[in-house]
């Protein structure tokens, strides 16, 4: 899956100070339970919506999510094994209309954490965000390069059946500077690329590729 990584530069960002940053993925993470949180509080109704994975509705699927972001180090290792999964019964019998205020809480220990989750959790919080916003016509402010990262690592653990259509098309991201995929250019949607390779959504539709960038001119 070399040639995934190839057409994604996120290593192309300008340097700066990193000296506190912390490992992980807490900051982003952290944003992605704060946004999540900020459109459940707008429009509480949505937590007994879909959560478009076919199984839960959206208080459930967030209770999964909190249980998923685990605090010591075998947690961790147990989440990535698939083993931290039902949440707690205290967990469990919070009112939804609590949960945006969970999310912040998780979000602000995040933000302060000096080892942050990896990056499937964080995929996890993102694509529930992206795809609960999308189904019901809501806007997020997910950064680009924060959709870039989860849609890697998704294309990374792709089902098998969506390989042909990864070497057939190069998905481009039209507004997030990224693309997934070795084939020919397919320019899309970056959210609706999201939502397609973690399996919530069809093969984007093309869009207009977006106008290239003229070279400054250099007078004589």
């Amino acid at each position: 899956m070399s040639d995934f990584a190839e057409h994604l530069p996120l290593s192309n960002r300008p340097r700066a100070d990193e000296s506190a940053v912390s490992g992980g993925w807490a900051r982003e993470t952290a944003a992605a339970l704060t946004e999540l949180a900020r459109v459940l509080d707008a429009h509480p109704s949505l937590a007994a919506s879909p959560s478009g994975d076919g199984r839960r509705d959206v208080a459930d699927a967030v209770r999964t999510l909190l249980t998923r972001l685990p605090r010591r180090p075998h947690e961790r290792l147990l989440a990535i094994l698939g083993a931290i999964d039902t949440p707690s019964p205290a967990l469990a019998a919070v009112d939804s209309g609590r949960l945006a205020e969970l999310l912040v809480l998780e979000a602000a220990r995040l933000s302060s954490a000096r080892r942050g989750p990896g990056i499937r959790a964080l995929g996890e919080a993102v694509v529930l965000l992206v795809d609960v916003a999308r189904r019901n016509g809501l806007v997020e402010t997910t950064d680009p390069q924060t959709l870039g990262a989860v849609a890697l690592d998704l294309a990374v653990r792709q089902q098998p059946a969506l390989r042909p259509t990864l070497q057939r098309y190069a998905l481009v991201a039209a507004s997030g500077g990224w693309r997934i995929g070795s084939g020919a250019a397919r320019p899309c949607d970056d959210r609706a690329i999201l939502l397609f390779l973690a399996g919530r959504g069809p093969l984007p539709d093309e869009v207009p590729a977006p106008p290239e960038r003229e070279s400054p001119g250099i007078d004589g």
